[in-house]
């Protein structure tokens, strides 16, 4: 007797699901020190545009490369290398930071939502919060950053399929500034301060009154003094002068320069916020012959950023 045996083999294929064609759409975004704001909310959209072959397609979100940074502790950086920490979090929520889909961990970390149209534009928003304060001075320059974005349908925690992808790129412009503030010995930095007058009475030989030059900048700087009258003092009416020296930091001015005039100081960098420090003399010569009056000179300074 002879007995057939057969064996009967069931398999099952599975398949990866099929993309919903969907499209992503973003734009650049850049601010600088008169728009800024603390908290500032960017757009994204996306459209189907097919009809959905599948359920998952009801369902879409994005994620969040890391930039710069590498991590989610994300900067924007200029040229030289200079940071200004930000970051990216869903509108109305400060706790959870934007991550790529692997960091994620449940569907409402991502911003998500369900599209039933098709051809119809989504629109979605997220906040971008700087780091930034603006009584302090930072260096001068474009900082920048790159966040690749991913949209994805279904959600991240069921089946998600990369449907499209595009580059955010980010740009925070500080403009190069410089100011001063001239005060009297030992007073600090105070803003549209920017004149001095020395008033030495009864002139005599060797009289001296002192005052600071402070300087602020946020891209280096260069500082050039001038006479007026080439370093004298000249009578209201008349043609007497009386002979002056003027130093700054001890060190003299020639100030029968012309042009911008004698440059007294040269730096880069940023300044501290209480500004840089320049002491100024003045040493009055003596006045000789000259007749009696009122004598005035006056002594501009300029300043130029230079980084």
């Amino acid at each position: 007797m002879k007995i057939l045996l057969l064996f009967i083999l069931f398999s099952q294929l599975a398949f990866s699901r099929g993309k919903c064609d969907m499209d992503l759409s973003l734009s650049n975004f850049s601010m600088d020190q008169n728009s800024f704001q603390s908290t500032t909310p960017i757009n994204i959209s996306m459209q189907r545009s097919k009809s959905p072959n599948d359920y998952h397609c009801y369902y879409y979100f994005y994620d969040f490369g890391k930039g710069n940074a590498n991590s989610y502790q994300r900067y924007l950086e200029n040229s030289k290398g200079d940071k200004i920490s930000y970051n990216l979090y869903k509108v109305n929520d400060f706790q959870n930071i934007l991550t790529e889909l692997q960091d994620m961990n449940q569907n409402s970390d991502a911003i998500w939502g369900w599209v039933i149209g098709t051809g119809q534009t989504y629109q979605n928003s997220f906040n971008v919060v700087l780091s930034y304060n603006s009584s302090l001075t930072y260096p001068a320059g474009t900082y920048t950053d790159s966040i690749p974005i991913k949209l994805y349908s279904g959600l991240p925690k069921n089946d998600p399929v990369r449907e499209d992808n595009s580059n955010l790129f980010l740009t925070f412009t500080i403009q190069s500034s410089i100011a001063l503030s001239l005060v009297d010995v030992g007073s600090p930095f105070t803003d549209g301060d920017t004149v001095q007058t020395m008033n030495f009475g009864e002139i005599e030989d060797g009289d001296v009154m002192e005052a600071d030059l402070k300087v602020r900048s946020n891209a280096g700087y260069r500082i050039y003094m001038k006479s007026f009258n080439k370093g004298k003092l000249k009578h209201q009416t008349l043609n007497d002068k009386i002979n002056y020296d003027l130093t700054i930091n001890g060190s003299s001015v020639n100030l029968k320069k012309g042009g911008k005039g004698d440059k007294v100081a040269d730096a880069s960098g940023v300044t501290p916020e209480a500004g840089e420090n320049f002491r100024i003399k003045v040493i009055l010569g003596a006045p000789g012959t000259a007749q009696a009056g009122t004598y005035t000179d006056y002594v501009t300074i300029t300043a130029e950023t230079k980084d």
